[in-house]
């Protein structure tokens, strides 16, 4: 890999759930006084919003940024009461006008134990236990597609990519 820059991928040839766990294993790893900022189209993982919702209660500060109107309307309604009761303002769900472009960036960045970011084409869009076949098989469970997330421990790309999502976060956080 490039120096700063490592490739993760997912997919039905690694093992199941390796990149919500990835994920799930960053957010356990901020401690007190860190924070975490995320930006996704579906985020229906609710294990990986409780995982969100202990780094908040431990003091982490956390930011999520989710599309409120996704192709399929309510996917993300469960993982959105969970996160505006329990992180206290840390919550921004795009709503968008018919037409207008949606929240289709996978950000999901750390600033400890060193800061980094990951980005690409991966959003937790199932759950476990599964509790929408009929939706998971529509919109498809990126666990078991091919997907990839780039982690990048850079400190100035890093910085960067924190900076637009926090600026972009602070503009419309509910």
């Amino acid at each position: 890999g490039t120096a700063g820059m490592k490739v993760v991928c997912g997919g039905p040839d690694q093992p199941a759930g390796a990149l919500r766990d990835l994920l799930e294993a960053r957010v356990d790893a901020v401690p007190t006084g860190g924070t975490i900022d995320w930006m996704t189209y579906y985020f229906r993982d609710e294990p990986l919003a409780e995982a969100l919702v202990r780094a908040h209660a431990r003091g982490v500060q956390v930011r999520v940024a989710v599309e409120g109107h996704p192709r399929r309307r309510q996917a993300n309604d469960r993982v959105i009461e969970i996160l505006k009761r329990r992180i206290h303002g840390g919550l921004r769900v795009e709503r968008r006008l018919f037409g207008a472009s949606h929240l289709h960036t996978k950000l999901y960045a750390f600033s400890d134990p060193t800061p980094h970011a990951l980005v690409g084409s991966f959003n937790p869009s199932g759950t476990v236990p599964e509790y929408d076949a009929e939706l998971i098989a529509d919109i498809g469970d990126q666990d078991r597609g091919h997907n990839l997330l780039v982690e990048i421990d850079e400190p100035k790309m890093v910085d960067t990519l924190i900076d637009a999502a926090r600026g972009d976060l602070r503009e419309r956080t509910v």
